[in-house]
């Protein structure tokens, strides 16, 4: 993290890796805004941990849109295109295990958007998803909600084990049963996923 920002005190690092970026205090908004090099690498730290796990190998190419300051610009760029089938993956992962559409309700957020918010954006198909463009540009009150509702820990990783998503962090442990075996694809919808049984151990996605 020293590397990643070199400009930043060794006090950013050191809140930053305790954890303490994490939540809507006054003290985490605060450190955000004092430490925002520091704060960003451990949100991205966050995410990518979980895109690198739930999306497919293939298109690992995508990985840089999967953060919490992405940008509506970023989207339309033409990687933001090539990786629109990606947006359920980024969807689940920004929203983190945590429903959140009462922040994003009260921010103002259409009702058609609030399911960015839970991250279950029910669609498998690549025409379906196109549908919910209008929906970017609420994108970053969308993580903004996202990450306030973060709590004071570090995630330590995902891992898929037995058939069941493991999410863990220093608190607790969650975990996901698959809802159904399909032919090629997997989609997210009532928080449980439907995966390819040709993508063996590692989850595929078409999204």
């Amino acid at each position: 993290m020293a590397k990643l920002c070199p400009k930043e005190k060794a006090f950013c690092l050191t809140k930053a890796l305790q954890g303490q970026c994490y939540g809507n205090s006054i003290k985490a908004e605060t450190l955000k805004r004092t430490c925002p090099c520091a704060c960003d690498v451990a949100h991205f730290d966050r995410i990518q941990s979980c895109c690198k796990t739930v999306g497919r190998r293939e298109m690992e190419f995508c990985l840089p849109l999967c953060r919490y300051n992405t940008t509506l610009d970023e989207l339309n760029t033409s990687l933001g295109y090539k990786c629109v089938s990606q947006l359920t993956t980024w969807a689940y992962c920004a929203a983190d295990v945590r429903d959140n559409t009462a922040c994003c309700t009260q921010k103002g957020i259409a009702p058609d958007c609030l399911s960015f918010c839970k991250g279950d954006v029910p669609t498998c198909d690549l025409q379906s998803l196109f549908t919910y463009q209008p929906c970017l540009r609420y994108i970053e009150t969308i993580t903004h909600c996202h990450v306030s509702s973060f709590k004071k820990f570090r995630t330590l990783g995902w891992s898929l084990s037995g058939g069941i998503i493991f999410y863990k962090d220093i608190l607790h442990y969650d975990h996901f049963d698959f809802a159904a075996l399909i032919t090629t694809s997997f989609c997210i919808s009532d928080g449980k996923f439907a995966l390819s049984s040709a993508m063996g151990p590692r989850l595929g996605s078409s999204l």
